[in-house]
């Protein structure tokens, strides 16, 4: 969830493999899991050795890149399990909290 409410707030995509989170687990556990121990860091590619050595020793993943045009997608283990235009995410998102879009008697869940 984090990565969308991310890449529809700066209106960039990205492309992101998520094969490494919970490699064993469903798709649904890497996309949904919220652990306490893991946080996502956007870092400048010219600043990517400097946050290798502030974490040095640590657990550190890269898994995915932001990118100027406006498509949202996520792979994992090969298979691509979404792509979409962040135009057609953002009228979604503000569907779901009453925004355009939202019809009276529909119920979303």
């Amino acid at each position: 969830m984090h990565l969308a409410t991310s890449s529809l707030a700066a209106g960039l995509g990205l492309e992101v493999d998520l094969s490494r989170v919970a490699p064993e687990s469903p798709d649904y556990a890497a996309l949904y899991s919220e652990s306490a121990g893991r946080f996502l860091v956007s870092v400048d590619p010219a600043d990517a050795i400097r946050l290798e050595e502030l974490f040095a020793g640590q657990p550190l993943n890269y898994f995915g890149r932001v990118g100027k045009d406006a498509t949202f997608k996520i792979i994992r283990h090969g298979r691509t399990l979404l792509e979409a235009p962040l135009p057609t995410l953002r009228v979604a998102w503000e569907r779901r909290f009453g925004g355009p879009g939202l019809k009276p008697g529909v119920f979303l869940i």
